[in-house]
């Protein structure tokens, strides 16, 4: 089945609604497999596509909503995808079950703008994700449930913006970037890839409140030399005047020896309401327990002015006794 004849056609898919006393569903593009039956069908989506205002609501009852679903076939989007405003008590931009796939844009030709969560749950139930612009973005949570998988290549300033608890597959960054959000967490246990000048984004609002990356017991790292660190800190920050630590990439449970690009890694510290560049902050690898983002104090110049007086008034004292 094909959505779209080809790369010059357009679809848009909107303001579908689902009010019910009881259990609401809403769907953009649905592929199912009833009771008893396993078709293994293929959607193909040539058109480019905006898939958004998808909305279920129950007055007593369960509420879901999806903006493209597959369950035991597959769903290839060959074109620009935007998936936006898709709500419900339960609600995925993306979803995979019981063995479906959806593929989106594996030629790397194209913009995809997702806003929303992705969920893949079952065995062989899979998501692969491909985004290749600076245009394109993921907003949104990965979730992984009884042996689904999401697979993502971020590139060329491609970004996926990770709000509540992730999990995924693989990750791949070639000049892409991961950002982490204050409430983000994104557990991984693979081979993380950061190739080109890929950036790891990590927002903190203060000392409890600060994205984290969980590497598993498997995981390895492997970083280009233009890969970098980025810590983006809150108003909270410009108040402290003693040393503390933010934990940004977790190793502790990693068994064994691995590869692990940290310790070399570049920061770059900026203010959250300003984008200027945060004083007295470092990165810190410690091996079997991850890296950190640590503030050190920078004395004000009332304080240098004082150690440097107290320096020359040492060293004229050492001349005279000499």
């Amino acid at each position: 089945m094909s959505l779209g004849n080809d790369l010059s056609d357009t679809m848009h898919i909107h303001d579908m609604q689902t009010n019910a006393e009881k259990d609401a569903e809403s769907y953009g593009i649905y592929g199912y497999n009833y009771e008893g039956m396993r078709l293994d069908y293929v959607v193909n989506v040539a058109a480019s596509t905006v898939i958004e205002n998808i909305t279920a609501s129950s007055n007593s009852g369960y509420s879901y909503a999806a903006g493209a679903e597959a369950h035991g076939g597959t769903i290839n989007f060959a074109n620009n995808l935007t998936v936006r405003n898709i709500n419900a008590e339960e609600s995925y931009a993306l979803a995979a079950y019981n063995g479906g796939s959806i593929n989106v844009n594996q030629d790397g030709a194209h913009t995809v703008k997702i806003d929303g969560d992705i969920d893949a749950a079952m065995e062989n139930s899979v998501i692969n994700l491909n985004l290749t612009n600076g245009e394109s973005y993921i907003r949104g949570a990965v979730r992984e449930n009884s042996g689904g998988a999401v697979n993502m290549s971020l590139k060329n300033g491609a970004t996926w913006h990770i709000e509540g608890n992730s999990g995924i597959t693989k990750l791949s960054l070639d000049g892409g970037n991961i950002e982490v959000g204050a409430n983000g967490r994104l557990e991984y246990n693979s081979n993380l890839t950061l190739g080109g000048a890929s950036a790891m984004v990590f927002h903190s609002g203060n000392l409890s409140n600060t994205g984290v990356v969980i590497l598993g017991e498997s995981a390895t790292v492997e970083a280009s030399e233009t890969a970098f660190v980025k810590v983006v800190l809150g108003e909270f920050y410009k108040a402290i005047d003693e040393e503390c630590s933010l934990l940004l990439i977790d190793t502790a449970s990693i068994v064994g020896a691995a590869v692990l690009d940290l310790e070399n890694l570049p920061g770059v510290f900026v203010w959250e309401d300003s984008g200027e560049e945060a004083q007295g902050w470092a990165l810190n690898y410690i091996e079997g327990e991850g890296l950190f983002a640590n503030f050190t104090p920078v004395p004000e110049p009332a304080t240098y002015a004082a150690i440097f007086g107290a320096s020359a008034l040492a060293f004229a004292a050492y001349r005279r006794r000499k």
